[in-house]
């Protein structure tokens, strides 16, 4: 096995745990946030998923570049602008399952299910694709 062969797979294997660790402080904040608008506030599921994935994606984002990525000073511009891409697009696709779910299951935790399987998606292209961008950065 080649220097950088090793190298990379070290560095892969101490930031997984960090991305996904980050993920466990985030994910439950987002289900909370989206189920307290909705049962408090009484927004419908995609409005109250569309809210919480805005207002929270700026603090996921600072959690992942400090402590999943904090060396990719270099490639900020671009790990924000893909941060907040992926996330659009998670928007964008909970919003459309969320009201596909809606129509047939009249339920509060809809919007909670439909943003988990989505995002449960995006949360593994997403590090693959910040991994494979910034590597060692």
């Amino acid at each position: 096995m080649t220097e950088r062969a090793f190298s990379v797979g070290s560095a892969l294997r101490r930031r997984a745990p960090r991305y996904v660790m980050v993920s466990i402080v985030n994910v439950p904040l987002v289900q909370l946030c989206i189920l307290l608008l909705q049962v408090v506030v009484g927004l419908e599921g995609w409005l109250a998923a569309a809210v919480a994935i805005t207002v929270l994606t700026g603090p996921a984002y600072m959690m992942t570049r400090a402590w999943v990525w904090p060396e990719a000073e270099r490639a900020h511009r671009t790990l924000v602008a893909l941060f907040w891409a992926v996330s659009i697009l998670g928007l964008l696709g909970s919003s459309i399952v969320t009201y596909v779910l809606a129509t047939q299951i009249d339920a509060v935790w809809v919007a909670n299910l439909a943003t988990l399987g989505v995002y449960g998606v995006l949360f593994v292209a997403r590090f693959l694709l910040f991994d494979r961008l910034l590597g060692d950065s």
